[in-house]
């Protein structure tokens, strides 16, 4: 799991104390990003890392001030694309989830490859980490 923190400025706020949904999702593809650099480093990927889908459900509005919590972590792989699952805090409080799936397309076909088996392994890895946390929050 990886786990990272924003500090809202004014420019990330929207109408009255609260800061744009819009920020909150660009922070989150900002934590996927440097995660997988991170996770993946030393892999030599055939093709560059793809979103073909992306959502974050927000729970309550956030505020300007205080600093947010992106915990992420790989939530499920497949032969062809792998989730990450987003949870984010304010005040220790869970204010919104996300996820994303990713995908490395051939660039000539546009179709999807197959997961590099050293890849797969790393990610599968951290499935078990971000499940066990959740239930540990369930608690």
């Amino acid at each position: 799991m990886h786990v990272v923190n924003f500090q809202p400025e004014r420019g990330d706020q929207g109408s009255g104390t609260f800061i744009r949904n819009s920020a909150v999702a660009g922070w989150f593809e900002k934590t996927i990003s440097d995660y997988l650099d991170q996770l993946l480093v030393g892999e030599s990927l055939d093709a560059p890392w793809s979103q073909s889908s992306m959502q974050v459900d927000f729970f309550r509005d956030f505020t300007v001030g205080q600093a947010l919590k992106f915990e992420v972590s790989v939530s499920d792989v497949a032969q062809t694309a792998f989730s990450v699952g987003c949870r984010i805090y304010q005040n220790g409080e869970l204010c919104s989830v996300g996820s994303c799936v990713l995908v490395q397309r051939d660039p000539e076909s546009r179709c999807n490859l197959p997961l590099q088996e050293s890849v797969a392994r790393r990610l599968e890895s951290e499935v078990l980490s971000f499940h066990r946390m959740g239930q540990i929050a369930a608690n």
